[in-house]
């Protein structure tokens, strides 16, 4: 019996059969032995050559490999969810049209407004005054396409050019990042009225520019001129004079085409400081409202054995008798009188002293009786006769 236990013979002959299995292996390791169907290169396996550097090597790609090669379907299935793309094909805006060469009387909005909107609907146009062109914006291609074919306003001289928007550019430059380009006068269509005025206004203000810079060349040339003459030295005093007083006229010329006032330095003076009030007043507005007083100035005077002298020494205790313009009696021997003012506030106080009045009733007449023939009025004012003319009725009674 042997001394090896059962398990120590187990491992040697699981160890045996995995070398046995080895032996079995074909060796492809040495000479003339390789796979079958391969073939082992002769000599020495060559070594590996070092690769030039990368930016000596232009990489150029063909265009003509990838122009019969369409693109693959499903190509934007992943982009839900991602952006502004979201469910939607994003679309750029449509094609405009740039109009040139725009005589500056016809390059308003309403004159290339009527025009263009025969073609389509017009969505935004912007007029340029400085540039003398336009832009025009339709709402579809065939509008543009449709414009673009017959000459502006007639005119073949006025020019159109295709205006498309700026390529991998953002809709919304909120960066700040882009063109720096300058944009005028940018004024929707629906207010022609409105860019006419503003067309008016500077054209009026380029050609006053235009007038003031001609003026001044003109002037600045006679400066020039009799700067000129000052600089000659056979020249008599009298002449210098008369020079020097034809350059102070136009410099005095100048300052006022220029707007800036001529004052030499040595005259001029600082305005004095305001002494601050030690008690500031208000300053007394003047009333913004105005009220027409349609009240009565007629007082009803009931003085029995009153006369026209003693109603006119009453009037005069109150400083009234210049405000009472007339008298008229009710009735004829009556001892009821309507005494007319010329303002208000002198009958009012009148009637609020109407108890100093002895022996006469004082009220108010809303609605005065129109004079007859027979019931006269006199004046009771300055320069009034204070009587009453009762001259028709002795008459008719005679």
């Amino acid at each position: 019996m042997s001394g090896r236990s059962p398990r120590r013979r187990s491992r040697s002959r699981r160890h045996k059969r995995r070398h046995d299995r080895h032996e079995e292996r074909p060796t492809w390791q040495g000479p003339g032995h390789a796979a079958p169907g391969w073939h082992l290169m002769g000599g020495p396996m060559p070594l590996p050559h070092p690769m030039p550097a990368y930016n000596n090597v232009p990489y150029v790609a063909d265009p003509a490999r990838f122009a019969n090669v369409p693109p693959p379907s499903g190509l934007n299935d992943g982009r839900k969810g991602k952006g502004r793309e979201y469910g939607d094909e994003v679309r750029s805006l449509p094609d405009g049209l740039v109009v040139l060469n725009v005589p500056s009387e016809m390059n308003t909005l309403d004159i290339l407004n009527r025009h263009f909107r025969q073609f389509g609907e017009v969505l935004k146009m912007t007029v340029h005054a400085q540039e003398n062109k336009a832009f025009v914006q339709f709402g579809d291609r065939h509008a543009a396409d449709a414009a673009a074919a017959v000459p502006v306003l007639g005119r073949p001289e006025i020019g159109l050019a295709w205006a498309r928007r700026p390529k991998g550019r953002a809709y919304n430059n909120k960066s700040g990042k882009g063109t720096s380009e300058k944009i005028e006068n940018r004024v929707l269509v629906g207010n022609p009225e409105e860019q006419r005025r503003f067309d008016d206004a500077k054209r009026q203000r380029d050609e006053l520019s235009t007038r003031k810079a001609v003026l001044l060349g003109n002037l600045t040339d006679q400066l020039k001129t009799i700067m000129a003459k000052l600089n000659d030295t056979t020249l008599t005093e009298a002449k210098r004079d008369t020079y020097r007083a034809l350059l102070f006229q136009i410099k005095e010329k100048m300052d006022l085409v220029s707007g800036e006032p001529n004052r030499a330095p040595e005259e001029y003076t600082a305005p004095p400081k305001p002494v601050p009030h030690p008690h500031p007043q208000p300053t007394p507005k003047e009333p913004s409202r105005y009220t027409l007083d349609l009240r009565t100035k007629v007082l009803q005077v009931t003085m029995p054995g009153w006369t026209l002298e003693r109603l006119r020494e009453e009037l005069r205790k109150f400083g009234a008798d210049d405000q009472a313009c007339e008298v008229q009696w009710l009735a004829q021997a009556s001892e009821t009188a309507l005494v007319k003012f010329k303002e208000r506030w002198p009958a009012e106080q009148v009637f609020n002293q109407r108890n100093d009045l002895a022996g006469a009733t004082v009220e108010w007449c809303e609605r005065p009786p129109v004079a007859s023939d027979t019931q006269k009025a006199a004046d009771v004012g300055k320069g009034s006769t204070w009587e009453v003319d009762l001259s028709e009725e002795d008459v008719g009674a005679g």
